[in-house]
């Protein structure tokens, strides 16, 4: 019996690593890849739906199997995949179209934190700009092989050993994400696309919200408040000064913060001598060390609060 979770982990690989398999022969019919340009890495095309692996996986298991997911969470990922799915097809990034199918997703999000937990307004605003910024976030970090679905395994298995999931969330994900890595890192046979990287972002802040929003509600201590909010920032430091360093060098720039450049931290790294392999492993391994802290001061400074 003590070995279920880890067969359920080994399924869902192998059906992801099938199904990245199946739709790196597929996406050229689909109309889903990713062709070399003036700010991208790789010089053939490549097909930019492993999003829709991890999608479907995700979907299949928090159906049949019993989570602790609302309705409206569910339907705003849905959302949200069909806006990155939508971007992914037409090959133009059309900001309104993805901003509209992002707002949509939050607020659904929101619905089910007000409903669940009586937010007050001024926190529920907070937790719908900090999901639309981890969407756009973990958008932006995808940008090299390995790094955001990297970064995704370190948060889920992070949010599981805190009691933030469910065991099976977290293999749902872990699972998918593993599969998925194995096609996708350190070669890059098929991307994440808009459609996994916009979904991940949803997911992995709608969790931690989702979590910590028991704190924020009316007459929480003060402590508790500041607590939660800094377990945030620190949880997801990595894209927070990603899209920071961007915005910041494209407003010097005098260029639109939505078009995309080689500013990113990895790029950056890989601009002062590490290679393309190395450069996500070391940003992984500083999102690990994050996720670590964050789980030390979970289980340390404040046990009886969180």
């Amino acid at each position: 019996m003590t070995d279920w979770p880890i067969l359920i982990f080994v399924v869902i690989t192998f059906l992801s690593f099938t199904g990245c398999l199946a739709l790196e022969r597929q996406s050229h019919k689909l109309g889903l890849m990713d062709s070399p340009g003036e700010r991208k890495l790789q010089t053939t095309p490549i097909p930019r739906s492993g999003g829709m692996v991890i999608f479907i996986l995700y979907l299949l298991f928090s159906s049949s199997i019993s989570f602790s997911i609302p309705n409206t969470f569910l339907i705003g990922a849905l959302v949200v995949y069909l806006g990155g799915l939508y971007d992914d097809y037409i090959s133009i990034n059309k900001v309104s179209i993805k901003v509209v199918f992002q707002v949509i997703a939050v607020l659904l999000a929101a619905t089910n934190f007000y409903l669940q937990y009586d937010l007050p307004p001024s926190i529920l605003v907070i937790g719908v700009g900090f999901m639309f910024l981890m969407i756009n976030s973990f958008n932006l970090m995808d940008n090299m092989n390995g790094l955001t679905a990297g970064m995704s395994f370190v948060l889920i298995v992070f949010f599981y050993a805190s009691g933030f999931t469910t065991l099976y969330e977290m293999l749902a994900l872990t699972g998918a994400l593993a599969g998925f890595l194995l096609r996708n890192f350190p070669r890059g046979h098929i991307f994440l696309g808009d459609q996994g990287s916009q979904l991940l972002g949803y997911l992995m802040s709608g969790f931690a919200l989702r979590a910590l929003a028991p704190h924020f509600v009316t007459g929480g201590r003060v402590t508790d408040w500041a607590f939660a909010s800094i377990l945030l920032v620190v949880g997801f430091l990595p894209f927070i000064v990603d899209t920071i360093v961007v915005v910041v060098i494209r407003i010097k720039n005098k260029q639109s913060i939505m078009k995309g450049d080689q500013n990113h931290l990895s790029h950056q790294l890989v601009r002062r001598g590490f290679s393309l392999v190395f450069a996500p492993l070391v940003l992984v391994g500083f999102h690990a060390l994050c996720a670590i802290i964050c789980y030390y001061c979970l289980t340390h400074v404040l046990p009886n609060s969180f």
